[in-house]
């Protein structure tokens, strides 16, 4: 089986100086799920978004320590003392991308001024955005400067208009828990009987308990994240489907495949086509 980190990235081979003074710029973007993934630094010269898929992000900036859970980003200045990485149980995936300008500091210095960062964020259509930048620099070597620049904007701009700032998650203790655990143990078969002992509770109303939090089972909703998860390494990986089926510890690729096609309504093949 390929290597998790098999993943695409793409480096900016070359931006103009015009570009650099003027427009919002990015040097390198993509897709994380290293296990050893660890960054401290004292400055860099760039801001970042990162945005979890599945596990549990660190960030530690001005004091502070972030605990990003998937569904959620979080937005930093890399100019200052920073230190982020995954956390240690479990496998954990982002997305994340640099970038700075002139019109991107206007940006920064207002939300230092309020003392918004990190800026924290909560949004279920980030991935959406952050795909359209994605393919905008895929399809050519050297993505035309302005484009890209409004891009960046428009993704920015999303970031700072969903972000909930200094809002707790809105989770309960046995909803954070289960979340937890299941992205600790997504490529792993379900089995309801460890994930009950695991929360101290019957299978009964363990489940019971579930279904009030989640709306749907415990096995419907780990489906969903095992689809979701493949959604991603079919996008950003050049994993077989195969071993998509394989990592996630579906039966075979027949069932990995039957059961995509019902969630999502088309084939594995025809999504990674687009």
């Amino acid at each position: 089986m390929a290597s998790m980190r098999d993943y695409i990235s793409h480096v900016a081979p070359f931006l103009s100086d015009f570009a650099e003074e003027t427009l919002m710029v990015s040097d390198a973007m993509g897709y994380e799920s290293n296990p050893d993934f660890l960054i401290d630094r004292s400055n860099f010269n760039n801001n970042l978004i990162m945005y979890v898929l599945s596990g549990c992000l660190v960030a530690e900036q001005y004091g502070e320590t972030h605990e990003i859970l998937p569904g959620h980003g979080i937005l930093m200045d890399l100019r200052d003392t920073h230190k982020y990485y995954f956390m240690e149980k479990g496998h954990s995936e982002i997305i994340w991308l640099h970038f700075r300008g002139t019109p991107v500091d206007a940006v920064i210095n207002l939300l230092h001024t309020g003392n918004m960062l990190p800026l924290r964020f909560e949004d279920a259509s980030f991935e959406e955005h952050f795909a359209a930048l994605y393919r905008l620099a895929a399809a050519k070597q050297l993505p035309d400067e302005f484009d890209f620049s409004c891009a960046i904007y428009s993704l920015l701009m999303h970031v700072c208009k969903t972000a909930r700032i200094n809002e707790p998650d809105g989770m309960d203790s046995f909803a954070l828990a289960a979340s937890r655990y299941i992205y600790a143990h997504l490529d792993e078969p379900a089995g309801l009987d460890a994930f009950a002992g695991h929360m101290k509770m019957s299978k009964y109303h363990f489940c019971r308990r579930f279904r009030q939090e989640f709306q749907c089972t415990p096995l419907e909703y780990i489906q969903r994240q095992k689809i979701n998860k493949a959604k991603r390494l079919l996008i950003y990986t050049r994993l077989s489907i195969a071993e998509i089926a394989c990592q996630l510890s579906f039966y075979d690729q027949s069932h990995f495949s039957r059961v995509f096609t019902q969630l999502t309504g088309v084939s594995p093949g025809k999504f990674r086509k687009g």
